[in-house]
Parts: C-alpha cells; sequence; structure tokens
C-alpha cells in the first residue's frame, strides 16, 4: 500500500471522527425538570420536637405532562454520641397534571430516642428526583415563642417563687455603640414590650400573670462591637423584681432569634446577643 493511500485512509478516518464528535456536540439535551418541591411552612421550620414531627411541603408539576411522583419521607435520628440510625416515616404517590399543586401535611410519633434529627423528602418519578430536608433538636418542654418558632423550657431548674405577676421591674444597663441595646421582653412565649436601653434605666413591664408556672425571658437583640475602635455595645441586666421580690436568672444563653431560648448555651453573661432566662411559679411558697 503507498504511503498516499495509507494517508487517505487516516484523513478518512479523522473526518468521521470530527463528524461523530459535531453529531455529539449538536445532540438535543434533554430539558431541565422544572418540578417543584418545598416545605409550605419553609419560614417557621421545627427547631424543637417532642417525639412528634410535623411534615408539611407542596409539589408543583411543571413538567407539561400527568406525572406520578412518589414522595419518602425518612428521618435521620442521631444520638448523643453522633451516632444514627436512618428510619423510613412514609411513602407517598402523588399524582399532578401539568400546572397542578398539592400540599401534603401530617405528623408522625418518632418512638425511637435522640437528640437529634435530620427530616428528608426525597420526590422522584420517571425522568428525575428532588430532595429537601430540615434539623430539629429534641425536647421534653417546648415552649413556643410567638413570630419566631419552638423553644425549649428544659434547662431552667432554678425556680422563683413570687405572690403576683402583675407588673415586672427591671433595671437595665445599656453602652451606646452606634446605636444602644435593644432589650425585648417575652412572657410565656408573648413579646411584651421591647426598650432602647440608654444608661442605667427603670423599666416596669405589666404582666397580668395567673397563679402557676410561667417563664419570663429578657432578650438582647442587637449586639455590636467594632475591632478597630473598640466600641462595644451590651446590655447588663442589674435587677429584676416582681411585687418587690428579687428574681434570680434560671439560665442565661446567648443565640439570635429562637437561638436565645434553645437551652443550647453555657455563657456567662449577657455581653452578646442572648437571654436571661426565669422560671416563675406564681402562687408559690412565701
Amino acid at each position: 500500500m503507498s504511503g498516499r493511500a495509507i494517508w487517505d485512509i487516516v484523513l478518512v478516518g479523522i473526518i468521521f471522527f470530527l463528524l461523530v464528535m459535531l453529531a455529539e456536540s449538536i445532540r438535543e439535551k434533554p430539558p431541565e425538570s422544572l418540578t417543584e418541591l418545598y416545605f409550605s411552612d419553609h419560614l417557621s421550620l421545627p427547631d424543637m420536637v417532642n417525639g412528634t414531627v410535623q411534615v408539611s411541603f407542596s409539589v408543583r408539576n411543571l413538567e407539561h405532562t400527568r406525572i406520578a411522583y412518589r414522595a419518602d419521607i425518612t428521618a435521620e435520628l442521631y444520638n448523643a454520641k453522633n451516632n444514627y440510625k436512618n428510619i423510613s416515616l412514609d411513602s407517598v404517590l402523588i399524582p399532578l397534571d401539568s400546572g397542578n399543586l398539592s400540599v401534603f401535611s401530617k405528623s408522625y410519633d418518632i418512638k425511637d430516642d435522640f437528640t437529634k434529627l435530620k427530616l428528608k423528602v426525597r420526590l422522584s418519578w420517571d425522568g428525575g428526583t428532588r430532595e429537601i430536608s430540615f434539623w430539629a433538636k429534641s425536647a421534653s418542654q417546648i415552649l413556643y415563642y410567638k413570630g419566631l418558632g419552638n423553644g425549649t423550657v428544659e434547662c431552667l431548674s432554678y425556680t422563683n417563687y413570687v405572690q403576683s405577676l402583675e407588673k415586672i421591674s427591671i433595671t437595665a444597663t445599656g453602652t451606646d455603640a452606634q446605636g444602644y441595646p435593644i432589650m425585648q421582653v417575652w412572657l410565656d412565649g408573648n413579646k411584651l414590650a421591647e426598650y432602647s436601653v440608654s444608661g442605667t434605666v427603670r423599666f416596669d413591664v405589666m404582666a397580668s400573670a395567673g397563679d402557676g408556672t410561667h417563664y419570663l425571658d429578657i432578650a438582647f437583640i442587637n449586639d455590636y462591637y467594632d475591632k478597630a475602635s473598640g466600641e462595644d455595645r451590651n446590655l447588663y441586666i442589674e435587677q429584676v423584681f416582681a411585687l418587690g421580690r428579687p428574681l434570680r436568672p434560671s439560665f442565661i444563653e446567648t443565640g439570635k432569634g429562637i437561638k436565645a431560648f434553645d437551652c443550647l448555651d453555657e455563657a456567662k453573661g449577657l455581653q452578646s446577643e442572648g437571654a436571661a432566662r426565669y422560671r416563675i411559679v406564681v402562687g408559690g411558697p412565701r
């Protein structure tokens, strides 16, 4: 075989290879999946669960054809040593016409012991998958904070006994650093008042709480520190009284938003965002 013949064969091979590569590059790609999956209450997912977890999610079919979806709901349960087991909670078939939305909501009891869990929803169908998840902590004494979510009072062991909780008197000191600290007063998960604390000030907060156990939280919500200038905005709770009787904090923790009420802190002061927390029994021992 002559050298030119060999060259012609090589050239044909190269051309064939290039044509194959060109065909692969222009082959129509499958359309991307347009299915939507999200937690219906994604702005207020539970931070705490007490043996029961509420699952609420939405599926929207934007695939231009009817789809038979399958939703698998599982939970990864972690113990104190961070070991975990995976349990199946449910499997649901969700047939949806194009453009339609389906909302699924159900509560599940979890009998296994755990310290935290990861709740997962996996959506699958012929052509794609979606998955969403959230984390929650196990808590035995959950308290709902209006507008924030679930906190817990399980760490508030010390109890203050008073005969009345009609008025709470708080003396606080605020230090200025590009603005004064903001102090919020919460009772049983409801915000009673909010103050800007300039210097040392006494605040009288009307409560009107009846006999029984109540939970008072005094929160600092706008910490600020400038490392370059040394400016530091702080809130100090000097004294708290109910009907002239001093109240002692049951627990002090740091955290922003609902994290100030989750019993997961060992801080010893309010030099950052957080809350001084009080367990109070009205009508108890004198």
